[in-house]
This record gives structure tokens, C-alpha cells and sequence, in this order.
């Protein structure tokens, strides 16, 4: 009997299987997220020309790691919405964050499930743009990194717009960086979403109720063992 009650609660353990996606459309990946409350940073809220120091922290998002130049409230050129989005303030790449730089800033936050946003860029696939260039890294999630051929959207002046997302339901994480891969090549960023998935977990009520069965059959077991015994032993 105590074999048998091992095995059932190894049955009954959750799993802890990380349940990982990977998202290059953001109309899947909003679809996914859907009734779990996702917010989008659009930078609307800003002002454009406002510089951000390192740290800065907007709408629940902590933007660290650049240091020099600081990061821009830009809208010289079209945002994947609205009119402002986020660049790097440095006229002389046209406030345009750059590939080259293996980490390009650090995002922190409260906990949070998924994770995704737009990259515009003027760069052309297969000639300054390239596969894994940028991509998002959530530190012991995993990375949705771009592919080239995979436009999501155009802006009204042509320029290519790329979105990266990761959903993860099982594991919860609070960092991800945007990095790039060392080449050499320019972009801005846009509509930065997060969700949070809440995900019950049995309480000790609900385990007790779906042990009854397998206690009360234990309990039968012992006593009626117990009455074997007694009409065996000997009278005196």
C-alpha cells in the first residue's frame, strides 16, 4: 500500500515543463494573450525629443543598460502606431538604435508571462538585415530572434516592420534585453507588449479531496487485515 500511494503522487505532481512559444506575427501573438490583461507601451504618453536616462522607468518598464547616449522619444520617421516610438539619442544614425551593439538595453518589470515588440527598420533583408540580427532574451526563458523574411507590417513610408514575442505559461520571468548580433545595420522600436499569465495551482483541500478515495481504500485494508488476524490467533 505505501508503493501504491508513491505512485499516485507522482501521477498527481504537476508538471514543470517550461511551455515555451515563439512569435514573428503580433496579431497571433496578441490573439494568445488575450484576456489576460496585456498592456502596450506605444510611447504616445511621452514627449517627443524627451531623452531617458539610465534607468527610466515608463508605464511598469524599467529601461537600463545603454548608459551613453541615453534612449529618445522620436518621431522623425513612422512608428509601427501612433506617431512617437523608441530610438537612441544619436543624430549622427539618425536616433536609430544599431545591431552592432550586442545588448542594446535591458528591460525589467513586474512578473510577467510573455513579452513582445515591434523593430522598424529601412534595412534590406538578405543585404543589411539578416536573420538572429536582433532578437529578445529572456534570461532562462529562451530568445525569439528575427527572421528576415518574415515582415509583419509596413509603415505608410515603407519601412519594414519585424515583431518578436514569447509567450512562456509555465515560467514566470521579470528581465528580458534586446541584443543584436554585432553587424552593422539600424532600427527603432515600437509597441512594446506584456501579459501575465495566472495559472492556479491545487490547494491542500483539493489534493486532500482527490486522496479520499485512496485513504479510505488504505483504512479498509488495515482493518480488514486486522480481522484476518484476530479469527486466526488462538483463543484461550
Amino acid at each position: 500500500m505505501p508503493l501504491l500511494l508513491l505512485a499516485v503522487l507522482a501521477l498527481l505532481a504537476p508538471e514543470t515543463r517550461a511551455t515555451l512559444t515563439i512569435y514573428t506575427d503580433r496579431a497571433t501573438f496578441l490573439t494568445d494573450v488575450a484576456g489576460l490583461a496585456p498592456q502596450t507601451l506605444d510611447f504616445e504618453s511621452e514627449t517627443a525629443g524627451s531623452t531617458l536616462p539610465d534607468p527610466t522607468a515608463i508605464a511598469g518598464i524599467t529601461f537600463s543598460g545603454f548608459a551613453a547616449p541615453p534612449l529618445i522619444i522620436d518621431d522623425t520617421y513612422d512608428a509601427s502606431s501612433g506617431d512617437n516610438y523608441l530610438g537612441l539619442d544619436s543624430p549622427g544614425t539618425f536616433n536609430q538604435f544599431s545591431y552592432a551593439d550586442l545588448n542594446v538595453f535591458d528591460m525589467g518589470f513586474a512578473s510577467k508571462n510573455a513579452i513582445g515588440l515591434n523593430i522598424i527598420t529601412s534595412e534590406v533583408p538578405g543585404v543589411s538585415l539578416f536573420d538572429d540580427d536582433i532578437r529578445i532574451d529572456v534570461p532562462g526563458i529562451g530568445f525569439a530572434s528575427i527572421d528576415a523574411d518574415t515582415v509583419d507590417a509596413l509603415t505608410a513610408g515603407g519601412d519594414r516592420i519585424y515583431f518578436l514575442g514569447i509567450i512562456d505559461t509555465v515560467n514566470s520571468f521579470t528581465t528580458a534585453q534586446l541584443e543584436g548580433s554585432g553587424a552593422f545595420g539600424f532600427f527603432n522600436v515600437d509597441d512594446i507588449s506584456t501579459a501575465a499569465v495566472i495559472i492556479p495551482e491545487p490547494g491542500v483541500s483539493k489534493v486532500m479531496v482527490a486522496f479520499l478515495p485512496i485513504l479510505f481504500a488504505a483504512g479498509w485494508w488495515r482493518r480488514s487485515t486486522n480481522k484476518r488476524s484476530l479469527v486466526r490467533s488462538p483463543t484461550n
